[in-house]
C-alpha cells in the first residue's frame, strides 16, 4: 500500500519515465524506505535518510539517483559496523589504517624527491606530491584523518612523521583540522598540558606562515571564499529544500559560468556543509547536525579510550569539512569508521574474544 501511495507523487514532472521503469523505481524506493524505518537506529539518521529519498523522488535524474545510491551504501556500511564491531576488531582497523597511511606517506616522500612509482605526475594535479590519491589536498586530508589512529601508545612515535607528511602536502585545511583535533585531545586527556599545547600550536602556526609562499596561500584562501560567497547567493534561492540531491556539479558550474562569468569552476563545494545546504537545504543540514551531536552526546555519557580516539577523528573530519569536500574521496570511509566506532563504544561492547 505504501508503494502504491508513492505512485501518486509527482515524479520528474518535466521528464517522462516509462511505466516499467517507474514501477522498478517505486519498488526500489520502497525497499530503501523500509531499510530507513526498520534498520537505521539513530532517529536523526533515520529522518535524514528519509529526507534524502524525498529529495530524490521530487527531483529524479541520473545525478540524484547515483548520489542516493552512494548515500545508501555508506549508511548501511555505518549501521553494520556500529552493530558488529568489537574492541579487538577496532584495534585491527586502526592498525590497518596506520599501515596503509604509512605506505602513502613513503610514496609522498618519493614523489617529493622526483621519484614516481607506477605513474607520473599529471600537470593537471597541480602540486605533484599526492601519494596514491588524486591531488595533494586529498593526500593531506588522508594523513590528517589518520592522526587519531597514531595516538595509541604503540604508534605515537610515528606521529611526528605523519604531521611532517601533512606539511609536505601543503594543505592548510588539514593542518588546521589536526591542530584543533590534537588540542581537544590534550585538553581532555592531559589537562596540565593545555596551555603548553596552545603555545606550541601558535608557534608552529606562525612558523608555517613564515615559510609558506604567501601568494600561493592567499590564492588558495581567496578562490575558496569567492566560491563560498557565490554558493551562498544561489542557496538563498531555495534555502529550505535545497536545489536537488547530487545537483551541485550540475547546477552551480552553469550558474558560475553564465551568471558570474567565472571560468574557475567548482565541481565540488570544498565545503561539506555548504554543499549539503545547497543540495538538501536547511532540513537536510539540520538533520545531519542532529545526528552528529546525538552521537557525541552518547560518547560524553560513556567514554572509552577507543571511542575517544574516534571522537578526535570526527573533530578533524568536521573541521576539515569547512574547506575540503572530504566526501568526494576515499578518505570519507575513515569518517564513517570513526562515527561507527564512537557509537559502538558507547554501548559497552565486549572485547571480542
Amino acid at each position: 500500500m505504501f508503494i502504491a501511495l508513492l505512485g501518486g507523487l509527482p515524479i520528474a514532472p518535466f521528464n517522462s519515465i516509462p511505466v516499467s521503469a517507474s514501477k522498478m523505481l517505486l519498488l526500489e524506493w520502497g525497499v530503501w524506505i523500509y531499510l530507513a524505518l526498520f534498520f537505521l537506529k539513530n532517529k536523526w539518521l533515520k529522518a535524514w535518510f528519509i529526507w534524502v529519498l524525498l529529495c530524490l523522488i521530487f527531483q529524479y535524474n541520473r545525478y540524484s539517483y547515483a548520489f542516493a545510491n552512494t548515500i545508501l551504501i555508506y549508511t548501511l556500511f555505518y549501521q553494520v559496523l556500529e552493530d558488529k564491531l568489537t574492541k579487538r576488531n577496532i584495534e585491527r582497523i586502526f592498525n590497518g589504517i596506520c599501515l596503509i597511511v604509512w605506505v602513502h606517506l613513503i610514496w609522498m616522500v618519493l614523489q617529493w624527491q622526483g621519484i614516481y612509482w607506477l605513474y607520473k605526475a599529471d600537470w593537471r594535479a597541480g602540486y605533484a606530491v599526492f601519494g596514491f590519491l588524486g591531488n595533494s589536498n586529498n593526500a593531506g586530508m588522508l594523513l590528517a584523518l589518520s592522526v587519531p589512529c597514531f595516538l595509541r601508545p604503540k604508534w605515537r612515535w610515528l606521529l611526528p612523521a605523519i604531521i611532517g607528511g601533512i606539511l609536505l602536502s601543503k594543505h592548510e585545511t588539514s593542518l588546521v583540522a589536526v591542530a584543533i583535533g590534537l588540542l581537544v585531545y590534550v585538553w581532555i586527556k592531559f589537562p596540565k598540558w593545555r596551555f603548553t599545547a596552545i603555545g606550541l600550536i601558535i608557534i608552529a602556526g606562525l612558523g608555517y606562515v613564515r615559510f609558506r609562499d604567501p601568494k600561493d596561500l592567499a590564492y588558495s584562501v581567496t578562490i575558496r571564499l569567492n566560491g563560498f560567497r557565490k554558493m551562498w547567493q544561489v542557496i538563498k534561492s531555495s534555502p529550505i529544500q535545497g536545489l536537488g540531491l547530487g545537483q551541485f556539479t550540475n547546477v552551480f558550474r552553469v550558474i558560475q559560468k553564465y551568471f558570474y562569468k567565472d571560468t574557475s569552476l567548482f565541481f565540488r563545494a570544498h565545503n561539506v556543509y555548504l554543499q549539503l545546504l545547497f543540495e538538501q537545504g536547511a532540513i537536510g543540514l539540520g538533520l545531519m547536525v542532529g545526528f552528529i551531536f546525538s552521537n557525541i552526546e552518547k560518547l560524553l555519557k560513556n567514554r572509552t579510550e577507543l571511542g575517544f580516539i574516534a571522537f578526535i577523528g570526527i573533530i578533524i573530519s568536521l573541521i576539515g569539512g569547512l574547506a575540503h569536500f572530504t566526501a568526494q574521496t576515499s578518505s570519507f570511509v575513515l569518517c564513517i569508521l570513526y562515527f561507527s566506532i564512537m557509537v559502538n563504544q558507547t554501548k559497552g561492547v565486549n572485547d571480542g574474544t
